[in-house]
């Protein structure tokens, strides 16, 4: 039963794997971001990553069953689904490595484009974030 239902899934489950990877990287990024705030963050972290693996595999169940039920053995669903999925975890990646290394010139770019997400994330106004980000980095140097 479980050999079939695994080559059932298996000629997708590259893209399945792969947004459970960038979870975790983000998770991990998360934790580092949390010890730089000095908050502790494992049992939220906890529940935010077990929520997202648990609606990305349902996601992923329901857009792979129908996409076989009419035919398509091209994931072209799962490839869209996941692609929107992948970017908005990168979005969150991008701002947690903004926190942890604001210095960083691909950051700085990136600064105006990520100050809502890093203002949710420190929990400050978005008017405040290059203070906080200039203050807090000459600490930690």
């Amino acid at each position: 039963m479980l050999i079939t239902l695994f080559n059932y899934f298996q000629p997708a489950l590259y893209i399945y794997y792969s947004i459970i990877a960038i979870i975790v990287i983000d998770a991990v990024l998360g934790v580092a971001v949390s010890r730089k705030k000095g908050t502790f963050i494992f049992s939220y972290l906890g529940r935010e990553t077990s929520w997202k693996i648990l609606f990305y595999t349902l996601l992923f169940i329901a857009i792979h069953i129908f996409e076989k039920a009419f035919g398509s053995s091209m994931n072209i669903g799962l490839l869209l689904a996941f692609s929107v999925a992948g970017i908005f975890e990168l979005i969150s990646i991008l701002a947690n490595g903004l926190i942890l290394k604001p210095d960083f010139a691909l950051f700085k770019v990136l600064i105006k484009y990520l100050r809502g997400e890093v203002s949710r994330k420190l929990n400050i106004s978005e008017n405040d974030i290059e203070k906080y980000l200039t203050s807090n980095q000459k600490k930690y140097e």
